[in-house]
């Protein structure tokens, strides 16, 4: 009897130990779940500002595109409006060229 009770001593420390193993296991599995989270959620950070990065890049290309159309289509119309350059007396070829080349430089080369 007494042999039984030290045997099942032996087994219940055995047991014991296995359990305190595990924990330890356990505890050791959630810290590299936790540091995996963190790691995660900065690399989704990083995606995300990447994305809104690459979002307010394209807004501000449209915007900038939108803007040269509005200035084109601007000077268009104000060419259109100009009705004195079809008048005989308006032309003056030296005017025409120094028009023309501000116009150049001012749209086109900018």
């Amino acid at each position: 009897m007494q042999q039984q009770l030290e045997d099942q001593r032996t087994k219940i420390e055995k047991f014991k130990k296995q359990l305190q193993k595990a924990y330890e296991d356990i505890a050791a599995i959630h810290n590299l779940y936790d540091k995996r989270c963190k790691k995660n959620k900065i690399f989704i950070g990083q995606q995300n500002s990447q994305f809104i990065n690459q979002q307010e890049h394209i807004e501000v290309i449209n915007k900038i595109a939108n803007t040269k159309c509005e200035l084109l289509f601007n000077d268009i119309e104000l060419l259109i409006k100009d009705n004195k350059r079809f008048s005989i007396e308006f032309y003056d070829i030296r005017l025409y060229k120094k028009k023309m080349t501000l116009y150049m430089v001012k749209n086109i080369l900018h």
